[in-house]
């Protein structure tokens, strides 16, 4: 009986501790994920600031 016990707690315990280990993983994917988006935003102004159109192309080429 008391080891019975004994183990439902160490149980619930570990229950507990994965629960919480995961709420801890979905909130870092999440600012991972907008960390991701931010920095595609800053690469895509990038490539709009130093991309060629077809009057800058003819500006380079010179």
């Amino acid at each position: 009986m008391h080891a019975k016990r004994i183990s439902g707690i160490i149980i619930v315990i570990i229950g507990v501790s994965l629960i919480l280990s995961s709420f801890y993983i979905k909130s870092r994917v999440r600012s991972g994920r907008q960390e991701i988006s931010e920095a595609q935003s800053t690469v895509s102004k990038g490539k709009e600031l130093f991309s060629f159109t077809k009057e800058t192309k003819e500006v380079g080429e010179v």
